[in-house]
């Protein structure tokens, strides 16, 4: 919460249930607030005045509905502030007014309310995306930051962080090779913002970046195997809390003639498609991320040592050797 008091998340479960939990930060235990549910959540913004919690979700419908709930006490009915809202939403700096995201069948909108859902208006309609989302309010109230994707007839698609006034003037700035955006910080004082993507070589491993939007320049902020999400931004700036995801994962070999016993040896195997392949008796190509990437690395299986096979900028994985060329053709 605004106020550093308050933490909200959702913990889901396995029959797809989800439960809302709020905690204050002085207490020990976790409050659920709202049951166990067939329902999706999409968006937890905490007010301004830090005396409420807005909250999007999506039913079978898969129509997002806004509503808040108060942070003390409890609230026996929810009822709707906004219907059709995907994702977040993000209030202005002076809590009268939020901007949210809105999608037809043809034409995805940017649109901005007042407080109590009234007054909607469109900022800014888009058909040429094929997604618009995460939009920020700036500190300074004059702008929305929006994030645009755009498919392309060829090649991957192109990420544009789009800079919009009040007036509908946009600023867009082209992301090159960015996927799979999280949520956007401003900075305290406007001049950039703070978020997390992966890119098209490498999506699943979300790093956070920070763009400075007079110039449109990228910084990355981490360049780690592990991936960053959910950043947040303290209210003067000076820390960066995000969820840091470490994946790990080992490979097992079974001694000679003996398919129940064996040996544990270090890799470091991707989830989607990964390589495990026999060059020889004592050799394994695997993936490995030694170059920063997920490129091909030989694995010795009596050494337990791995050495590098390819430095490429891009994700390389499922080999497989050609048999009769003597473990040296994939």
């Amino acid at each position: 919460s605004p106020n550093g008091k308050y933490l909200a998340y959702v913990v889901g479960q396995a029959d797809g249930q989800q439960t809302l939990y709020l905690r204050h930060i002085d207490s020990p235990a976790d409050e659920p607030r709202i049951g166990p549910r067939e329902i999706a959540y999409r968006g937890l913004t905490f007010a301004p005045d830090s005396q409420s919690l807005y909250i999007v979700e999506k039913d079978n419908s898969n129509i997002g509905r806004l509503y808040a709930i108060p942070l003390i006490g409890q609230s026996t009915s929810h009822p709707t502030i906004l219907s059709h809202v995907d994702g977040p939403i993000s209030f202005s700096p002076s809590g009268d007014q939020f901007t949210y995201v809105n999608v037809e069948t043809a034409q995805q909108r940017l649109m901005v309310a007042n407080s109590d859902g009234q007054n909607v208006r469109v900022l800014l309609p888009k058909s040429d995306v094929s997604m618009l989302l995460r939009p920020a309010w700036s500190p300074d109230g004059k702008r929305i930051a929006v994030m645009l994707f755009r498919e392309r007839s060829h090649g991957a698609g192109e990420a544009i962080l789009d800079i919009v006034k009040l007036d509908g003037q946009e600023k867009q700035l082209v992301m090159p090779g960015w996927e799979r955006v999280g949520h956007l910080r401003w900075t305290p004082d406007g001049k950039s913002i703070l978020t997390d993507a992966g890119t098209h070589a490498d999506p699943s491993t979300q790093q956070i970046h920070q763009v400075w939007v007079a110039k449109g320049t990228d910084r990355p902020l981490t360049k780690e195997l592990s991936a960053y999400k959910y950043v947040s931004l303290s209210n003067d700036g000076r820390e960066v809390a995000a969820l840091k995801t470490d994946t790990k994962a080992s490979i097992w070999v079974s001694m000679p003639g003996d398919l129940t016993h064996g040996q544990t040896l270090p890799g470091q195997a991707e989830r989607y498609h990964p390589t495990l392949a026999w060059t020889d008796a004592g050799h394994l190509m695997v993936d490995s991320r030694l170059t920063g990437f997920a490129n091909f690395a030989l694995l010795d299986v009596q050494g337990r040592s791995l050495s590098a096979l390819t430095n490429e900028k891009q994700a390389e994985q499922s080999a497989a050797v050609i048999a009769g060329t003597n473990g040296k053709s994939i």
